[in-house]
C-alpha cells in the first residue's frame, strides 16, 4: 500500500550548482529554498572545481541528496578522471550521493566519444560509463541511471538498442505541455524510454513548465505552472516513476524576457517562490503532516466516486494511525496557447462515498494554502468541487494538520563545518541561545553570495556564535585554487591564490586589502622560494633550504633594504637581520638565537660607527648600548632575569666624572650609584632599596684621595675612611652611642700609623690628638668639655707632656709648659685672664721646686710669689700694686716660719716651732702667736700688737713679761716664748698683748 511518506520520498528537483551560476551559487538560499519545499533530492551535474563543486559540497553537508548526471564533456575529456574525482567528493561527503546518470539528453547536447557524437557512441559510453561506475569500491553501490533523449526522439532511443545491462533504471524527460491530456503523454514518454530499458524501474529525471508565456507548449503563467506541475507529481506516481525531478529550482533570470530556459524555476531568480514552490509546500506539509513511514493495518480505504470530469484521477495514500489521504485531480485544458492566458475551469461536483462513517473528514487544496478548504464531520459521504488540480481528502484524522516548530538545546557545540551546514535549519528553529565552536571559528561557506545571504537572514544564530567567528570561501580549479577571508561583518581580511599539479600546491600567494601580498613556490611539497609586497610597496624575496627558509631581501620603494639570513649553525645566534640604505650602507643589525638570544645594532651611515647595541642573553638578561658619533660609548642598560638593572652613562662632561653607574632592584629602587673620571676619579654610592637612603659612599678623586662612607638604614652617617694619594688615609665614625663622643676621626701615614685622632659630639664635646708615627705616642691632645671649656696638650717625641693649654668658657685661659730644662723648675703654668691678661704663673720641678706667681692685670706687675725649694723650703712673697715689697714668709723644712712685713696693718701668723717674725722700717703690725719659742723683730711698741692663740692661757695674769737685756721676753713656759727683739717693756703702749 503506497503511503505519504513513499510518495515524498519520489519528490526531487533539479538544481544547477554545477553551472556555477545565478541562484545556485547561493548554497544557503538553496538550502533553505529546498526546506520551504519539503524536498531533500536534487538532480545536478558534478564539478571537481569552483564555487560549482564547492555549492554542491555545502547541499551535501546539509544532508541533501545528489543524483549526479554526467556531463557532456566528460566522454572527451576521460572517464576515469571523472570517475576518479567522483570518488574523491563521494568518500568526503558519505551518503550524499543517490545515484549517477548517463548523458542528458545525448541526442540534444553535444559529447565526443571516440571521435563520434552518435547515439552509438552514447550507448557505447553508457556501457564504459556502468562497467566504470560498478567497477569502483565506493562508487560501486549506487544505482546508476540510464542517459536520457530529448524531445522524445524515437529514432534516437531506437539507434541506442537495449541498454537493461547496462543501467538500473529507465530515465526519460517527461514535458508534457500545455495542450492537455498531460497523463497521456507521459505515459507514452514512459513507455518510448522503456524501449531501452525494458525492464528496469523508471525515474523521471525532468519535468515542468517555464513561465515565459509566450513559449509555445510549454510555456505558462505561474498560476498554470503550480497546477500542471502538482498533476503531473500524482501522473508520475501513479504511472510508476520511482523518482520525479521537477525542472528547475530556481529561474536562470527572472528578468530575461526572451529566453525559455531562465523561467522554469519553482523559484524566481532572487529566491522568492513562484506559486509552483508555495503549492508544493503547501503539498508536502498536508501529506508530511502525521506520516511516519509506517503503513496502517487497517483495511484500504473503500471508497466510491461519482461526478468526476473527464481526464481525472484518484489515488489513497496511507498515513499512520489509520489516516488515509484520498487524493482527487483533473487534468482539463488551462492553458490558452494561443491567447497565452489562463483558461478557468468549471469545477465538477464530485461525491466521494467512503463506506462507512468517519469523525472527522478535512479536504485541503494545495493551491490555496495547508489550512483546511472544508471539513465534515461523523459522515461517510461528502461532494467536493474538484477542478483542475489536486484535492486531498484527509480520512481518519482527528485534527487539522500541523506543522510542529522545530526546536534544540539551549547549547550546542559543533565544529564549524558542522554549524554551517546546519546553520539554515537552526535559523528558524527555537530555544537556541548560545553556540559553542571546536576547533577554530571559521566558517567555511561555498561563495560569497552564501556568505552575504547568511548575513543578512541567519545573523540571530550568528550572533549566538560565543568567540566571534570569521568566513572563508574556497575556488578550486584543476590548475589553482583560491581561498578568500572575511570577517564577521563580510569584509575581506585576505585572499589566497593556490597554483596546482596533480592536487599538489606548487605556488601559493596571498593578498590583503591593503595592497600587500606573499608568494612562496613550492617543488615537491617544500617551498622552495617566495616574496611579498608590503602595503607600501616593498618587496621581498626569500630562498629556502630544504623547505626551511635561509635567506630574505626586502627592498624598499626608497631604494634602502633589509637582508635576513635564518638556520645560522656554529654561531650563538640562529638568524641574523641587516638593514641598508638606498646608498647600500648598514644602518642596523639584528641576531636571535635559541632559547630567546638575541642582539640588535644600529650604525651611522656616514661612518659606519655602531650608534646603538642591545642583546638579550639567553638567560633572560637584556643589554642596551648606546654610542656616539665617534663610536664611544655613550650609554649602557642592563635587565637582569630576576628584575635588576644597571644603568651606565659615558663620555659626561663639565664634571669631575666621566662615567656614571647606576644600578635598581627589580622593583626600580635604586641601590648603587658609580661615578668615574678618566683620570682616576671614582665614587660609589649604595643605597636601602627600602628606604631610598645611602648606605655606603666611596669616592677617589682625581688626585688620588679615596674615600669610602657607610651609613645606617635611616641615611644617617655611620663611617667613612679616605686614602690620600701619599699612602695616607683617614677614617671617620659616625653617631656613636654609649660614649661621650658622636664621631671619631682617625688619621694615618702611608705606613698605617695613627697621627691624628678626632672625637666630637654634638653637645659640644671635643677630642683630638696628634701621634708621632714612628713611635704611636701622641704629640698632642686637644678636648673641649660640654661646657665649652677647650684643653690644648702637646707631648715630647717619648710622649711625655710638653705643654697645656686651656680656655675656659668665661674667656680666661691657662697654659702649661712641662719638661722645661736649664731652669730650677720643669713645668710652667699660666693663667690668664679674658682679656689675655697673666693673673697666675707657677713653675714646678720634678724634685719638689714650685713657685707660684699671681699678677695685677692692670699694671702686668707679680703681686705674690710662692716658692716651694727643693730643701723643703716655703717661701712666700707679696707685693704693693707698685711692685713694692709687701710680705715675705720663710717656712722650713723644720716647719718653722719667718715672716717678714713690710707694710704697716699686717697679722703675721707662725706654726709651732721657734718662728721669727720681722716688721721692716718700724711699720705696726700683729702677731698672732700659737706655740714655739718665737723672736719677733722691729715690733712697734707704740702701736704693735701680740695675740695670743686661743688656748694658751686664759688669763694675761699667767704671762711673765720681762725685760731680758735689751729685749722683752713673753714667757708663758719654756716651750712657749715670745722675745721681743729691741723693745723695752716701758715703751709698750697699753693693750699691746691681748688674748
Amino acid at each position: 500500500m503506497a503511503t505519504t511518506s513513499n510518495f515524498l520520498d519520489s519528490l526531487g528537483v533539479n538544481t544547477h550548482a554545477s553551472f556555477g551560476t545565478g541562484a545556485y551559487t547561493n548554497s544557503s538560499l538553496t538550502v533553505q529554498s529546498l526546506n520551504y519545499l519539503g524536498i531533500s533530492s536534487v538532480r545536478d551535474g558534478f564539478s571537481a572545481y569552483g564555487v560549482q563543486n564547492q555549492t554542491l559540497s555545502a547541499l551535501a553537508d546539509a544532508g541533501i541528496k545528489i543524483n549526479v548526471v554526467v556531463g557532456s564533456d566528460v566522454p572527451a575529456t576521460g572517464l576515469a578522471k571523472y570517475i576518479s574525482a567522483l570518488e574523491s567528493f563521494a568518500t568526503s561527503h558519505a551518503g550524499s550521493l543517490l545515484a549517477v546518470e548517463g548523458l542528458n539528453e545525448a541526442n540534444l547536447f553535444s559529447f565526443s566519444y571516440n571521435g563520434s557524437s552518435s547515439m552509438e557512441a552514447a550507448a557505447a559510453f553508457q556501457k564504459a560509463f556502468y562497467t566504470a561506475v560498478n567497477a569502483s569500491s565506493v562508487l560501486g553501490d549506487l544505482p546508476v541511471l540510464n542517459m536520457t533523449i530529448g524531445n522524445d526522439n524515437a529514432a534516437a532511443y531506437a539507434a541506442l538498442g537495449d541498454l537493461s545491462q547496462y543501467s538500473d533504471y529507465a530515465n526519460v524527460h517527461s514535458y508534457f505541455l500545455t495542450y492537455g491530456n498531460g497523463d497521456a503523454r507521459q505515459e507514452d514518454q514512459i513507455a518510448l524510454a522503456k524501449t531501452v530499458n525494458s525492464t528496469d524501474p523508471l525515474i523521471i529525471t525532468e519535468t515542468g513548465f517555464t513561465t515565459l508565456k509566450t513559449v509555445d507548449g510549454i510555456g505558462i503563467s505561474e498560476t498554470g505552472q503550480a497546477k500542471l506541475i502538482l498533476n503531473g507529481l500524482f501522473d508520475a506516481w501513479e504511472n510508476g516513476a520511482q523518482k520525479t525531478y521537477l525542472y528547475e529550482l530556481f529561474d536562470g533570470n527572472s528578468s530575461d524576457t526572451s529566453d525559455a530556459e531562465s523561467h522554469f524555476g519553482l523559484f524566481s531568480s532572487d529566491g522568492t517562490p513562484k506559486q509552483a514552490a508555495t503549492a508544493i509546500h503547501n503539498l508536502t506539509t498536508i501529506l508530511s503532516s502525521g506520516s511516519d513511514s509506517s503503513v496502517s493495518t487497517q483495511d484500504a480505504l473503500k471508497y466510491t466516486l461519482s461526478g468526476m470530469p473527464g481526464a481525472s484521477h484518484s489515488m489513497v495514500l496511507n498515513k499512520a494511525g489509520g489516516v488515509f489521504d484520498l487524493v482527487l485531480w483533473a487534468e482539463p485544458k488551462i492553458w490558452d496557447d494561443v491567447l497565452n492566458k489562463d483558461i478557468a475551469v468549471a469545477s465538477s461536483t464530485v461525491t466521494i462515498n467512503l463506506g462507512a462513517v468517519y469523525g472527522k473528514i478535512y479536504v485541503y487544496d494545495p493551491m490555496k494554502g495547508t489550512a483546511p478548504i472544508a471539513v465534515f464531520s461523523n459522515t461517510s459521504k461528502i461532494t467536493v468541487a474538484l477542478s483542475d488540480h489536486p484535492l486531498i481528502i484527509e480520512v481518519g484524522a482527528t485534527a487539522p494538520i500541523s506543522t510542529p516548530a522545530i526546536t534544540v538545546d539551549p547549547v550546542l557545540t559543533l565544529s564549524a563545518d558542522d554549524f554551517v551546514a546546519q546553520i539554515d535549519t537552526l535559523a528558524t528553529a527555537q530555544g537556541l541561545q548560545e553556540v559553542k565552536l571546536t576547533g577554530d571559528h571559521v566558517l567555511h561557506v561555498s561563495s560569497e553570495a552564501t556568505m552575504r545571504y547568511i548575513l543578512t537572514h541567519c545573523q540571530d544564530v550568528l550572533d549566538k556564535v560565543a568567540g566571534g567567528y570569521s568566513f572563508v570561501v574556497e575556488n578550486p580549479q584543476e590548475t589553482w585554487r583560491t581561498f578568500t577571508y572575511y570577517s564577521a561583518e563580510g569584509a575581506v581580511t585576505s585572499k589566497v591564490e593556490q597554483g596546482l599539479s596533480s592536487g599538489v600546491v606548487t605556488s601559493q600567494s596571498t593578498f590583503y586589502p591593503d595592497g600587500s601580498s606573499y608568494t612562496e613556490v613550492f617543488k615537491n611539497g617544500v617551498v622552495v622560494s617566495a616574496s611579498a609586497v608590503s602595503t607600501e610597496g616593498d618587496q621581498t624575496y626569500y630562498t629556502f633550504k630544504d623547505g626551511i627558509k635561509a635567506s630574505e631581501i626586502v627592498q624598499h620603494k626608497d631604494g634602502s633594504y633589509d637582508v635576513f639570513e635564518f638556520a645560522i649553525t656554529g654561531q650563538a645566534y640562529t638568524t641574523q637581520h641587516q638593514s641598508f640604505n638606498a646608498a647600500g650602507k648598514i644602518v642596523a643589525l639584528e641576531r636571535d638565537g635559541d632559547h630567546g638570544f638575541r642582539q640588535s645594532w644600529t650604525f651611522d651611515a656616514s661612518t659606519g660607527k655602531a650608534i646603538t647595541f642591545s642583546q638579550v642573553s639567553v638567560d633572560g638578561t637584556k643589554s642596551y648600548y648606546t654610542y656616539t658619533s665617534t663610536g664611544a660609548a655613550k650609554t649602557t642598560n642592563i635587565i637582569y632575569a630576576d628584575g635588576h638593572s644597571e644603568a651606565y652613562d659615558y663620555g659626561i662632561t663639565g664634571q669631575s666624572y666621566t662615567t656614571v653607574h647606576q644600578v635598581f632592584n627589580a622593583s626600580g629602587k635604586i641601590t648603587l650609584l658609580e661615578r668615574t673620571g678618566s683620570n682616576g676619579f671614582f665614587e660609589n654610592f649604595k643605597f636601602d632599596a627600602s628606604t631610598g637612603n645611602v648606605i655606603s659612599h666611596n669616592l677617589k678623586t682625581t688626585d688620588g684621595e679615596t674615600v669610602n662612607q657607610t651609613y645606617y638604614s635611616d641615611g644617617s652617617a655611620k663611617s667613612a675612611i679616605f686614602y690620600h694619594a701619599n699612602g695616607s688615609y683617614d677614617t671617620y665614625d659616625y653617631n656613636i652611642t654609649g660614649k661621650t663622643y658622636s664621631t671619631q676621626h682617625q688619621t694615618f701615614n702611608a705606613a698605617g700609623k695613627i697621627v691624628n685622632l678626632v672625637r666630637d659630639s654634638d653637645n659640644g664635646f671635643h677630642q683630638s690628638w696628634k701621634f708621632d708615627a714612628s713611635t704611636g705616642k701622641t704629640v698632642a691632645f686637644t678636648q673641649f668639655e660640654t661646657d665649652g671649656t677647650q684643653k690644648y696638650t702637646t707631648y715630647t717625641s717619648t710622649g711625655a707632656a710638653k705643654t697645656l693649654n686651656i680656655v675656659h668658657t668665661d674667656g680666661h685661659t691657662e697654659a702649661f709648659d712641662y719638661g722645661i730644662t736649664g731652669q730650677a723648675y720643669t713645668t710652667r703654668h699660666q693663667v690668664f685672664d679674658a682679656n689675655g691678661k697673666l693673673t697666675l704663673l707657677e713653675h714646678s720641678g720634678n724634685d719638689g721646686f714650685k713657685q707660684t706667681y699671681t699678677f695685677d692685670t692692670t699694671t702686668g706687675r707679680y703681686v705674690t710669689l710662692e716658692q716651694h725649694d727643693t730643701n723643703g723650703t716655703d717661701r712666700f712673697y707679696s707685693y704693693t700694686a707698685n711692685g713694692n715689697s709687701k710680705l715675705k714668709i720663710i717656712h722650713d723644712a723644720a716647719d718653722t716660719y719667718n715672716i717678714t712685713a713690710y707694710v704697716k696693718g699686717l697679722t703675721l701668723d707662725g706654726g709651732v716651732h721657734n718662728d721669727t717674725f720681722t716688721f721692716k722700717s718700724s711699720v705696726a703690725g700683729t702677731v698672732l702667736y700659737e706655740s714655739g719659742n718665737d723672736t719677733v723683730v722691729g715690733f712697734s711698741a707704740r702701736s704693735g700688737h701680740i695675740d695670743l692663740a686661743d688656748g694658751l692661757v686664759s688669763s694675761l695674769s699667767q704671762v711673765d713679761v720681762h725685760q731680758s737685756g735689751a729685749d722683752t721676753i713673753v714667757f708663758i713656759d719654756n716651750a712657749h716664748s715670745l722675745t721681743l727683739k729691741n723693745v723695752t717693756m716701758t715703751s709698750l703702749h697699753d693693750g699691746w698683748l691681748t688674748l
